[in-house]
């Protein structure tokens, strides 16, 4: 992306090294929150793995935000992105053969899991390969 400086001259605006670890800390912040709400929203055993993945995503988000050892921290942070995207539906699937879900509490938990965890390893991929 260029912009146009006061003398005419294009400059090259494009987003630091940083920003993807940045956008990342902030995604796993975030997605650790909504899952939190929704753990709270529900009430049942099962909710004890949605806090659990809340949990995980708040040592996610102190991991990439300590901007130490990048390897190890975002490894992490690609497995803890994995673990999102499956435990949606391995959730939905208990929780649909014991009949204790509505559709609306499924895509719910579907979007919240695993749109976030794909959103998060998206992430993490770009800041891998910004890291070199």
């Amino acid at each position: 992306m260029t912009r146009m400086t006061g003398n005419g001259a294009s400059a090259t605006v494009t987003a630091g090294p940083g920003f993807p670890r940045f956008a990342l800390g902030l995604t796993w912040l975030c997605t650790s929150r909504v899952v939190g709400a929704v753990a709270l929203r529900r009430n049942g055993p099962a909710d004890l793995v949605l806090l659990g993945l809340a949990i995980l995503g708040v040592l996610a988000a102190a991991a990439v935000a300590s901007n130490k050892r990048k390897p190890l921290t975002l490894a992490f942070s690609m497995a803890a992105g994995a673990v999102f995207v499956v435990a949606g539906p391995a959730l939905l699937g208990v929780l649909a053969a014991r009949g204790g879900i509505g559709a609306g509490d499924a895509l719910l938990l579907i979007f919240v899991t695993s749109g976030f965890g794909t959103v998060t390893l998206a992430l993490t991929r770009r800041s891998r390969t910004m890291a070199g």
